[in-house]
């Protein structure tokens, strides 16, 4: 679309960027919410930014400038809890909710400074999150082979066992380094 010669004066790179940052996390689906943890003291996070003096601290201006809701209380709808370490009262609640990333600060950084959504994988905090069920309602594959099978082909369950004792393994592994640490 072609912009009036106002409209072209009005455009400046501070108000370009801000507007592509909003859209990183605003148009996800589910819309990202964030927890914070060991990051801000919750006084200062339990506050309306529109009717507050004082600015915002850094790390509730960033997500909330790249389009992600901040949330104050653990629920269902958490998609990330940003965290400073593992082991907080808030992150294993947040653990037992299927699909929300445990993931430490340069994950939202990386977001912000990049202007794209970033990869959560290399910025866990600890194992990976519980799989979502799938949109038709059925289990996600991984929960399928961890609790093994039904098919009647003796060689599919040989390999599914295969792959059940790899997926042990490894997740033996990782809590084994995250102990470890």
């Amino acid at each position: 679309p072609k912009l009036s010669e106002e409209e072209r004066d009005k455009l400046d790179v501070p108000s370009i960027l801000t507007k592509m940052r909003r859209e990183v996390l605003s148009q996800c689906n589910p819309q990202t919410k964030v927890m914070l943890s060991g990051l801000v003291p919750l006084h200062l996070q339990n506050f309306d930014s529109r009717n507050e003096t004082r600015p915002r601290h850094d790390v509730i201006r960033y997500a909330e400038e790249l389009g992600a809701k901040v949330m104050t209380k653990i629920s269902n709808e958490i998609t990330h809890v940003i965290a400073a370490k593992d082991g907080t009262d808030k992150i294993l609640q947040a653990r037992r909710i299927p699909g929300c990333a445990i993931v430490q600060i340069n994950w939202l950084m990386e977001c912000y400074w990049s202007i794209t959504r970033r990869d959560v994988e290399p910025h866990y905090l600890g194992p990976p999150p519980i799989p979502r069920q799938n949109l038709n309602g059925g289990e996600s594959k991984t929960k399928l082979l961890l609790s093994g099978s039904d098919s009647e082909d003796e060689d599919e369950d040989e390999d599914e066992d295969e792959e059940d004792d790899d997926i042990v393994m490894e997740f033996k592994r990782r809590m084994n380094e995250l102990q470890s640490k």
